[in-house]
């Protein structure tokens, strides 16, 4: 993201008062280019809401799938979830999980 003023100080977080986070995002919007991506903030917030002709969109859940016994997501997210945790579980047995913390 390239700011067009380099002295310009992004400072927005989400503790902030809703006042502060309102301006930030407005020093943001007039500060920040963002290249080839889509506003959905303002002008596009229905974005992957909707479809051409205002339909709302609804997940399949036949493209749902478990991540524990309560908890699901859309079966690729699922998925890199799993493989995560099998990598993450795996480098714990390994000599090397100690050496990174």
């Amino acid at each position: 993201m390239p700011i067009l003023d380099p002295n310009i100080v992004l400072s927005g977080q989400n503790n902030q008062k809703s006042n502060q986070i309102f301006d930030n995002r407005l020093n943001y919007d007039k500060n920040v280019i963002i290249s080839d991506s889509i506003n959905t903030w303002q002008n596009k917030n229905l974005f992957g809401r909707i479809d051409h002709k205002m339909n709302p969109i609804f997940l399949n859940e036949v493209n749902l799938k478990a991540v524990t016994s309560n908890m699901f997501a859309i079966d690729f997210v699922a998925d890199a979830f799993h493989d995560l945790a099998t990598y993450y579980n795996q480098l714990k047995l390994s000599e090397n999980y100690h050496k990174i913390r």
